[in-house]
């Protein structure tokens, strides 16, 4: 069976550092991950969360899902939101940096999205075997 992880937390801007620590405790125990990796998965997990945070639900906070899986030394994250999508105006566009950011660091990115039925973000990271236990890097 695959190591996997599921989390679930409400929109807020408080769900973020704890997604941003458990895929890192993830990352950790499932890959032989260097610094870089675990800066690159903190960083556009980060990215992808706080973007269901800040654009997904305009009234009331829904849920942040975010799931993780290892298959053939490749780590899958998937971010989910059930908001309104990426087709919905918005009043706070951001400064459209996140999408450039998330290409940069991911080995693949795939955004599937559709009106008032959410969005899921996948990102895809490489994950060779885990080989010998260390701390992850600080300030990731």
């Amino acid at each position: 069976m695959e190591p996997s992880l599921s989390l679930q937390a409400p929109a807020i801007p408080a769900a973020v550092p704890r997604v941003r620590a458990e895929i890192r405790r993830f990352v950790f125990e499932h890959c032989a991950a260097d610094d870089q990796l675990l800066l690159d998965v903190a960083l556009a997990v980060t990215e992808a969360s706080a973007n269901v945070v800040r654009h997904a639900y305009p009234a009331d906070p829904g849920p942040l899902i975010v799931s993780a899986s290892v298959e053939a030394e490749a780590l899958l994250v998937r971010v989910i939101d059930r908001g309104v999508g990426l087709f919905e105006p918005t009043t706070d566009p951001g400064l459209g940096l996140g999408m450039r950011m998330l290409r940069t660091t991911t080995q693949d990115l795939t955004i599937d999205s559709s009106p008032g039925a959410g969005t899921t973000v996948q990102l895809r990271f490489p994950c060779p075997p885990p080989h010998k236990a260390r701390p992850p890097a600080r300030g990731a």
